[in-house]
Parts: structure tokens; C-alpha cells; sequence
């Protein structure tokens, strides 16, 4: 799920992703901007910084207020020898849990030098869950693979693949030389979920809804008695730059009950031409 900017003069994008947890579901959520429209200030030699201050929160169907995320002053720092998009940058990422409802998700965003505002805000609709239907989580797909990786959240919320710490903030854009990941989860109240009850069907998309070969492959996390955990890994380094989509399709071989998840991502170009 994803929404741009609604009002105000910065670009700002927000990209969420979902995963059920019981009574309450979990979502991780960036904010993106673009960096050509902020103050960027020399820091030193070979560096430089923009200051924003953020806000978000989130709102009922009403549009009434239910609870502050984030109020704070955010650095985005750079490096002239460091690789970054030539557009949208990510500016800051968190998480939330939120009980089953129509919500809304507002961020606001302020370059502290110029002043210029952007806010977006985009629909989280958690439905509750129902016995016997198969459910997917968010298709979300990450290239920040490594220690560095989100791992302060990572061990609580169980999104941890073997000793493979990943960052669990949803990219919709992505360098082609390396390697994209792509994790999601299948949920079936009321039934035994695992591996062997599921057939998966992978499809990857351009923006002429061709379908593509590439290479894939599966790698299993956990399961538990109602949630099953996947994680792929694919290589795009013979695609071009562009837009495409990935489709996940789940059937369940007992009751044929399917679920189907799509993600949209943009392979992209560095400001340095390097990819």
C-alpha cells in the first residue's frame, strides 16, 4: 500500500507493508522524499546534510485521531562518495500495531532550512480474521540484507530467517546488481498451516504485463499452527531499468482456497550511473 504527496510543496510518498499478529496486526511503513528539493548543507569535506521534521499518525475512519507515531527531527546525511537515487530517498521508517479496522496513516513532512511542507496519507484496512480462509501478509521486498539490518525489532516480531538479519521497511526500488529479497506470510485460522498444504505460484511482471523468467530461490522460515513464513531471493542483474510488478499466488491443496499478493517495485539508476 502506498500513497503520494496530498498536499504541500515536498514530494513525500508513503509505502506500507502488513503482517498479521493475532488481536492486532503489524505494520512497517517508510517515508520517502525527494532529495532534490531539500537544503542539503556541507557538513565536511565529503559530506553533507538536510534537516526535516516529521510527524505521523494515525486516524480512524472518521478521520479522528487515535495515536501519535512519530514526532521528531530527522538528519539525512550523504556522502559524495556514497550511492543514492537520483528521485525518491528514504527519509525514515518505524512499525506499529493496530487492532482490526478501517484506518489511516497520515505523515508530515518539513525541510527545516526552507520550510517547505509535504504530507501524504495512505488507507490501512485490517480485516479480521476469518476461520478457514487463507490470508497473505504484504509482499515486501528489501535489498538490505546483512548486520545492519532492522535486527532492534527483528527477534520480537519473529521476522528472522535463520541467522539472516534483514530490514523489514518495504522498497519499491531497487539497485539491479544486487540480490532482491522478497519475504511474505500465509495465515488459515482454524487449520494446520504449512508448506506441504500450500501450492505457490511466482510470476514476475514488466510494465507490458510480460512475464519474465529469472532466477529464484526459495528459502523457508518458520511455521507455526495457523502462520506459515517464506522468503525468496531473486536475481535481476539481466533486467533493465523499469517498472515491474511480482505475484505471489497461494492455493491451499485441501479446501482450494486461495489468497493472491502483488508487489510493485522500480529497478533504478544511481547518480553515479552505477547499478
Amino acid at each position: 500500500m502506498s500513497a503520494e504527496v496530498t498536499y504541500g510543496d515536498l514530494y513525500c510518498r508513503v509505502e506500507t507493508s502488513l503482517f498479521y499478529r493475532g488481536r492486532e496486526s503489524l505494520v512497517f511503513f517508510e517515508v520517502e522524499i525527494d532529495p532534490l528539493q531539500l537544503s542539503f548543507e556541507k557538513q565536511g569535506k565529503d559530506s553533507e546534510s538536510a534537516k526535516l521534521d516529521a510527524f505521523c499518525e494515525i486516524l480512524d475512519a472518521a478521520d479522528q485521531y487515535q495515536v501519535d507515531l512519530l514526532d521528531e527531527t530527522v538528519i539525512l546525511s550523504r556522502g559524495s562518495k556514497a550511492p543514492h537515487f537520483k528521485e525518491e530517498l528514504v527519509a525514515f521508517s518505524d512499525r506499529f500495531r493496530i487492532p482490526p479496522g478501517d484506518h489511516e496513516l497520515r505523515c508530515l513532512v518539513q525541510d527545516v532550512t526552507s520550510r517547505k511542507v509535504g504530507e501524504a496519507r495512505v488507507q490501512v484496512l485490517i480485516p479480521s480474521p476469518e476461520p478457514g480462509k487463507v490470508a497473505m501478509s504484504s509482499l515486501l521486498l528489501t535489498q538490505l540484507v546483512g548486520e545492519s539490518g532492522l535486527a532492534d525489532f527483528e527477534h520480537d516480531e519473529s521476522l528472522l530467517f535463520q541467522n539472516l538479519k534483514f530490514s523489514a521497511v518495504p522498497v519499491d526500488q531497487v539497485i539491479q546488481s544486487q540480490p532482491v529479497f522478497l519475504f511474505f506470510e500465509v495465515y488459515q485460522e482454524g487449520a494446520s498451516t504449512s508448506s506441504k498444504r500450500f501450492v505457490f505460484d511466482y510470476r514476475l511482471y514488466d510494465q507490458e504485463q510480460v512475464f519474465l523468467k529469472v532466477p529464484l530461490q526459495e528459502l523457508q522460515w518458520k511455521q507455526t499452527d495457523n502462520r506459515f513464513s517464506q522468503a525468496l531471493q531473486f536475481d535481476l542483474a539481466k533486467l533493465p531499468a523499469g517498472e515491474y510488478t511480482f505475484l505471489v499466488k497461494v492455493i491451499d491443496k485441501v479446501s482450494r482456497a486461495h489468497s493472491m499478493k502483488t508487489a510493485s517495485f522500480r529497478i533504478r539508476e544511481s547518480v553515479n550511473g552505477n547499478q
